[in-house]
């Protein structure tokens, strides 16, 4: 549980980090191992990675594969046994689709939920963390 608020704690502060221009952010040059910009490189994924690699919970992450690919974390979920779509709390990752068509978009670590509301922290959330 204490690397768990570790873990959280981390994403907290992460908040307002922003891109330098498009996709160009930190957490791009720690998964790629240098920097990239463009809309080749989204980084909701790669910011998810960094914070469970940074933190020593690598292995809580898609069991430790390196991964920056929304839809390779929803198959590993499932996959795995760990798939959920209500009961959310601390430490769970949300996966959204916006656009419906069945593949998650995006990806958020989830801080908390106040009633019905599930409170996230996004990488690349308009242009920075949010």
């Amino acid at each position: 549980m204490k690397k768990m608020k570790q873990l959280t704690e981390w994403f907290k502060n992460q908040v307002g980090i922003q891109e330098k221009e498009e996709n160009n952010v930190v957490y791009n040059t720690i998964y790629y191992g240098r920097e990239v910009s463009g809309d080749k490189y989204p980084w909701c994924c790669a910011f998810i990675w960094v914070g469970f690699n940074k933190n020593n919970m690598s292995n809580l992450f898609c069991g430790g594969t390196k991964t920056a690919y929304c839809p390779f974390v929803v198959n590993w979920a499932r996959r795995h046994n760990q798939w959920i779509t209500s009961g959310y709390r601390e430490g769970d990752l949300i996966l959204f689709d916006w656009n419906n068509d069945g593949e998650a978009d995006h990806i958020g670590y989830c801080i908390g939920v106040n009633g019905s509301t599930v409170i996230t922290i996004e990488g690349n959330a308009g242009d920075k963390v949010s």
